[in-house]
């Protein structure tokens, strides 16, 4: 691109109508896709924002999927803002990209005239067709002279905005979105052969190619425990790609959703076991142990509270039940978490013997032996004066959700 234009006029080749153009506009600096691990110079590792603005719009459907797909997450970003301002949530709206930073707060707001419903609107039409041009893109290719690489790469991109986008309105069309990345991944043999290629690329690009896998692996997992389906993308039971490709743990979704790398293959793989029952009791146990998480690390509820205890309690019951019936679930780090709460002695016990009774496989970065010392170790701490021990203290373990 030639090197005196400005960022606005980069924006205005890729979305000529100044409408459009106005949402992009009024995401904060970082934000045009919210799930992203920000650095100097390349905020989002998984989007190649040059690759985008880089041609016009009717230039290629790839492209233009694209940039249909980051104006659905405008506009549902712009959505959650006015909801922010209405509520008064927000005092005034974040600070704005490039050619508005010199505008005033109120003709900032003046220019948000229309409603939150219409933005969510504008959103999901905007996903709906970006992602119908990635349908016909992968149909017209391969009825004609095929998907490069590069290609695949930009609608890949474009699925995981639509996944955001309809994140961000509550919609339904991510499903489609993820079927058809699914596919796109399939194509190219699987994320261990994808990232072979991008390593024969550069550095850089494997990052990118392994943020959009661990996104779409992010995404799976949530779905399958919702549902109790099979993982799409994570089959194997010992995906040697989502550690082999990781130079340092912050260019990863570690640090994108807050969510432990680890505990993402752990929940991946107990959806691959033996049969519906098992499924059910590993979900109910990833479920119990999530709410703790989220009692006392994000709402700072004290362990004693009522409802940490019961989310503990029915994690610790979900292993029991499923012990009976022959369908023990292997969460080893979830029973260290759930346990770890725990306030009455016989509850403790019955913690104790979960870890006991669990099978130590390969992908436990822990053996049976060592969580139940480390869980020892905290009644210790906890029955000396110590003020709710974290699991952490023990487990070595990042933050885990948000």
């Amino acid at each position: 691109m030639p090197f005196f234009l400005t960022p606005s006029d980069y924006l205005t080749l890729a979305f000529p109508d100044s409408q459009e153009r106005d949402l992009p506009l009024a995401n904060p600096s970082g934000n045009v896709v919210m799930y992203s691990v920000p650095v100097q110079n390349e905020p989002i590792q998984f989007l190649h924002l040059a690759r985008c603005l880089q041609h016009s719009r009717g230039f290629s459907l790839e492209s233009d999927a694209l940039l249909l797909s980051l104006i659905s997450i405008a506009a549902g970003h712009k959505s959650s803002l006015i909801a922010q301002q209405e509520k008064k949530y927000l005092d005034k709206y974040p600070p704005i990209r490039w050619d508005v930073l010199s505008l005033s707060n109120t003709e900032i707001l003046s220019s948000f005239s229309a409603s939150q419903t219409a933005q969510r609107a504008i959103s999901d039409h905007f996903s709906t067709t970006s992602l119908s041009i990635c349908q016909t893109a992968v149909a017209f290719r391969a009825s004609g002279e095929g998907l490069t690489t590069e290609m695949s790469n930009l609608l890949l991109t474009s699925c995981l905005a639509i996944i955001i986008a309809q994140c961000l309105n509550a919609g339904r069309l991510w499903k489609q979105a993820f079927d058809t990345a699914c596919g796109l991944i399939e194509l190219r043999d699987g994320p261990s052969k994808m990232l072979d290629e991008a390593r024969d690329i550069s550095t850089a690009e494997v990052t990118r190619i392994r943020l959009l896998l661990e996104n779409f692996v992010v995404v799976d997992v949530c779905q399958c425990l919702a549902t109790g389906a099979a993982p799409s993308l994570m089959k194997e039971p010992f995906a040697l790609w989502w550690y082999d490709y990781v130079s340092e743990d912050a260019d990863t979704v570690h640090n994108s959703y807050g969510v432990d790398r680890a505990v993402v293959e752990v929940a991946s793989f107990s959806q691959q076991t033996e049969g519906n029952l098992r499924v059910m009791f590993g979900n109910r146990v990833m479920v119990n142990m999530l709410k703790v998480v989220v009692y006392v690390d994000l709402l700072k509820m004290p362990h004693c509270d009522e409802e940490v205890q019961e989310a503990a309690w029915a994690a610790m019951a979900a292993f029991q039940e499923g012990k009976e019936l022959d369908h023990g679930v292997g969460l080893l780090l979830a029973a260290i978490i759930a346990g770890s709460v725990l306030q009455d002695q016989s509850k403790r016990e019955v913690a104790r013997g979960v870890i006991t009774r669990l099978r130590t496989t390969a992908d436990y970065a822990y053996d049976v032996d060592e969580a139940a010392l480390m869980l020892d170790k905290l009644y210790r701490l906890r029955d000396d004066g110590a003020v709710d021990p974290s699991w952490r203290l023990v487990t070595n373990s990042g933050i885990l959700v948000f």
